[in-house]
């Protein structure tokens, strides 16, 4: 399916997904490296390519999409968390340009 026959909610729906799994990498290396085990490089090399590859992707996004995109589904921020930046209306446009960024990114199309 091409990025523009998407609908808002399966764009929503796979950035979400992909920012569950990198939270799920983020607490397994912390982990592992708090446990010091001396196999953590070689058990974690997905969780590792994960944490790049999603934060390569960041990179190529706008300072406004990074942050909703970090707030909204990296580090689960308070539901609300947007009102300090923006109004509504102006958060929930941001928020469709930055899925749309985050997805091209990734070239999901």
């Amino acid at each position: 399916m091409n990025l523009n026959e998407m609908t808002y909610q399966q764009k929503r729906s796979i950035v979400k997904e992909i920012g569950d799994a990198y939270q799920r990498s983020l607490r397994r290396i912390e982990i592992t490296e708090h446990s010091g085990s001396k196999y953590q490089h070689e058990i974690l090399k997905d969780d590792y390519e994960m944490k790049w590859f999603l934060e390569r992707a960041l990179r190529d996004c706008s300072q406004e999409s990074i942050r909703i995109l970090t707030n909204d589904y990296l580090k689960k921020s308070d539901k609300y968390w947007y009102l300090n930046y923006y109004a509504t209306s102006s958060y929930y446009r941001l928020k469709r340009k930055a899925l749309d960024e985050f997805l091209h990114s990734i070239d999901l199309n």
